[in-house]
């Protein structure tokens, strides 16, 4: 997931990314900063930038389809990879 700010964002305090669960809770995600761009290595239905501690400033970020992203089912369940079952 790319997340574009604007050209400047690197002369000021830049917002850390939570990933919105959908119970609410939130959960901070590692990103890259690549220029003014944020790379997440997930995919995640709402997220929340947030910037400053006693008058938070929260920008949302959800996802336009509505969609929850799916979970990773491992292809090698129960075995180690390479054996025969």
């Amino acid at each position: 997931v790319y997340i574009e700010f604007p050209r400047r964002i690197d002369q000021g305090e830049a917002p850390p990314l939570f990933i919105v669960g959908a119970d609410g809770s939130s959960e901070l995600v590692n990103y890259r900063v690549r220029g003014n761009y944020y790379i997440v290595d997930r995919l995640f239905a709402a997220a929340e930038l947030r910037l400053g501690t006693k008058r938070q400033q929260v920008i949302r970020i959800s996802r336009i389809d509505g969609r929850q992203p799916q979970r990773r089912i491992s292809l090698f369940r129960g075995s180690r990879r390479g054996e025969d079952s």
